[in-house]
């Protein structure tokens, strides 16, 4: 699984598939974000990928192959579809999830927040929803007032506590800026304890989707 760095209270929903090919994975970048967020995303992942707004004349007919031409290979076995510096539209958000199915056993959703539209629109439609979230006041206020999935998976994001706004933590991202910093800078896997919890819970997500 591509690991990916996310905003306060983000969420990735994942799609489990029928296999197209062995290790398949397509990710979607639903979530709008400012230039320098792209950059920086696009500098963890190593490539550039195409914006939403480039794919947004096709929203009534987009296909799997059209998503095919237009998806970035970002490491064997992974293709990224979407990004800044706009956001997909509602519509088009269903659309290239619906088309994605057929071309990938794996589909994330690298998604805005859980009261986002786009959001609440496709979370009917996916197996897994993975929340992420920091444990500042203002996640914690945000994440209590959230409609939050009976079967999501909340994740600490850099911390260690058990539990975020009364409920019960999946799994803890630790703190670790120098492994951060080290990947913004050069495209790679990040290092140390935090890469070790992204290892595992990716490991747990390929599980999950079996």
């Amino acid at each position: 699984m591509q690991r990916a760095l996310t905003s306060p209270s983000s969420t990735f929903a994942m799609r489990r598939l029928s296999p197209v090919r062995p290790r398949s994975r397509l990710r979607c970048r639903v979530s709008s974000s400012s230039a320098t967020s792209k950059s920086r995303s696009q500098a963890r992942l190593g490539v550039t990928t195409g914006g939403w707004s480039d794919l947004e004349e096709l929203t009534d007919e987009l296909t799997a192959e059209h998503l095919g031409v237009v998806a970035t290979e970002a490491a064997p076995g992974l293709r990224v579809v979407g990004g800044p510096p706009y956001g997909p539209s509602v519509r088009l958000a269903q659309s290239a999830f619906r088309a994605s199915l057929e071309l990938s056993e794996l589909v994330l959703v690298d998604g805005p927040t859980l009261a986002d539209e786009r959001t609440r629109r496709l979370l009917p439609s996916v197996d897994r929803a993975i929340v992420m979230s920091y444990d500042d006041p203002i996640s914690l206020a945000a994440l209590a007032t959230a409609d939050l999935p009976e079967a999501a998976w909340l994740i600490a994001s850099q911390s260690t506590t058990t539990s975020l706004s009364g409920r019960d933590v999946f799994r803890a991202l630790p703190r670790a800026e120098a492994a951060i910093s080290a990947a913004t800078s050069r495209p790679g896997a990040i290092g140390g304890a935090l890469g070790k919890a992204y290892d595992e819970l990716s490991e747990i997500i390929a599980i999950d989707a079996t």
